[in-house]
């Protein structure tokens, strides 16, 4: 019989292979599977009580909306963001302000969804973070 910490584990572990999955996915260019991914992870986090899994996998669902130029699914997930009863609620609200930054990127003129919502932020350059 499976205890209740040997059950948490694997939920835990099924949540993480979700989510690196969609990750793998996503770095590759493959929106429609990491979008399945990361459906199938939010689920399982909601299954397992995991509102920090939640938020993460939320996220995730709204920056591949993005990339599929996706507009109102983004919002919608990223207002389910700011709606979860997270434990850690600093990392949600990062999470829904990079959020923001995608939709925003995504409502500007470009044609391209990649070029809308895959440009360089300022805060990834090394002037940014060295001043330099």
């Amino acid at each position: 019989m499976e205890s209740e910490a040997d059950t948490a584990s694997s939920a835990d572990d099924t949540v993480n292979a979700y989510l690196m999955l969609g990750n793998i996915h996503l770095a590759f260019g493959d929106f429609v599977r990491a979008y399945a991914y990361y459906e199938e992870g939010l689920e399982a986090s909601r299954k397992a009580g995991m509102p920090d899994n939640e938020i993460k996998f939320l996220n995730d669902l709204a920056i591949v909306s993005c990339y599929q130029g996706n507009r109102d699914k983004a919002v919608k997930f990223n207002e389910m963001l700011a709606d979860v009863p997270a434990i850690d609620k600093p990392m949600q609200r990062y999470l829904h302000l990079i959020t923001s930054a995608y939709i925003e990127r995504l409502s500007e003129a470009p044609t391209s969804p990649l070029r809308r919502c895959g440009r360089r932020s300022p805060l990834s350059t090394r002037r940014a973070w060295t001043g330099r």
